[in-house]
Parts: structure tokens; C-alpha cells; sequence
């Protein structure tokens, strides 16, 4: 896949690093105007944001549907134009993507509501949220708060007769395309063992369902 396979109206992904943090944004080609992809711009208080600090990096991330694989062009120019009155950030890249692993480890889908314990306004808050998945690294979950990247939260692992607090730090937070709810990636922050034994555990149960035993 290559520039000249983008269509307006395609969907993309902008994985911002900034030192150690992450965080994604999911929009869509506005318009190819030469060598360039326009996307709408990305604002942050009303104000146009800049991707020229130091440590900062941009990635753009692609789903090609016909080789149903995942793929990454790394360290993109970024910069907001002006073209016909209308103000975009331009992206410009070159050259044919790589394959992107985004995770590393085994993720075990979840789909169940558990707790996280997070300060917010100077108070310890308990809030419900929706586990997507959870790694040996960490988790992604859904939740209608609102939180910044490097927001630090300890989830409580349910399952049946067993729990476990994990200390983590939010590395990527996406807006749902209604706006109500957002997606969240957070790093544990520590090796767990007793996780890595959880999901081992559930992994072995998933199998016998599948093989019928």
C-alpha cells in the first residue's frame, strides 16, 4: 500500500508519541492535493495543534482490507495549510508501509464492567468501566470520563472468587466517533505474576471451549 492507494473519505489513525506517552486519533482523508494528504485539522482549545516539539513523533497507522493486516508509515511531516480558504493538517510520507504489531503479548477479550480507582478534583474516585481486553502489559477499557494521557488509576480485576488491584498508567486515549465515551490504553506499571497466571488460566479454559471438552 502507498500514497497514491488513499481515496478521500478513507479512514486513518494518527498514533502522537510524545516521549513516553501515546496517544491516537482516528479521522479521515479530506482531500490529495499533490503529494500531500489533507485531514480536517486537529484542535485543542480552539487553537490549531503542532506536532514540532521536540520528542514529538506521528505515525500513521492503516487497516488494508485486502492483505487484512495492520500497516504503519513512522515519523510522518505533519503541519496545518491553508488551501482555497479552508485550514487542514497536511500529511506527507513516501514509500510503501510496514507491517505494525500494535500489541506485543497475548490480549484476552473481556467485555465486562470492573472498577478503576483514579483521583479526580482532589478526591479518590471508585468508577465503573467497560474492560475491552487485558494483556500481561496492560489494558484497554471504556469509560464516558474524560482523562489525560499519563493519568495514573488502579483497576480492579474481578473474576468469580478473584481479584487483583493493578497499578496503571494511561499510554492512549481515542474519542468515540458520538463523542460520549472514549477508549483507553493504560500500561501497568509493574510485572504482575499473578496475572500472567490469570490469563494462562482463562486461556486454557477459552481452548477446552473451542476443542468442546
Amino acid at each position: 500500500m502507498e500514497f497514491q492507494d488513499f481515496r478521500v473519505d478513507d479512514t486513518i489513525e494518527l498514533e502522537i508519541k510524545f516521549k513516553s506517552d501515546t496517544m491516537s486519533i482516528n479521522t479521515t482523508v479530506a482531500e490529495i492535493w499533490e503529494d500531500y494528504m489533507l485531514i480536517p485539522p486537529i484542535m485543542k482549545d480552539g487553537k490549531i495543534v503542532g506536532f514540532n516539539d521536540e520528542g514529538c513523533s506521528v505515525n500513521l497507522v492503516v487497516n488494508d482490507p485486502d492483505a487484512k493486516r495492520t500497516l504503519v508509515w513512522k515519523s510522518i511531516d505533519i503541519r496545518p495549510v491553508r488551501l482555497k480558504g479552508t485550514v487542514y493538517h497536511a500529511l506527507q510520507f513516501s514509500g510503501s508501509a510496514s507491517p505494525y504489531n500494535r500489541r506485543k503479548s497475548f490480549r484476552l477479550y473481556i467485555g465486562e464492567e470492573m472498577q478503576i480507582k483514579v483521583r479526580k478534583d482532589n478526591v479518590i474516585q471508585h468508577i465503573d468501566v467497560l474492560v475491552k481486553d487485558i494483556s500481561e502489559g496492560g489494558v484497554g477499557f471504556l469509560c464516558s470520563d474524560e482523562f489525560n494521557i499519563s493519568k495514573t488509576l488502579t483497576l480492579r480485576l474481578q473474576d468469580k472468587n478473584f481479584s487483583l488491584d493493578l497499578p496503571a498508567k494511561i499510554v492512549r486515549r481515542e474519542a468515540s466517533q458520538r463523542g460520549n465515551t472514549f477508549l483507553y490504553g493504560a500500561a501497568f506499571q509493574s510485572p504482575n505474576k499473578l496475572l500472567n497466571k490469570w490469563i494462562a488460566k482463562k486461556q486454557n479454559e477459552d481452548l477446552k471451549k473451542k476443542n468442546g471438552r
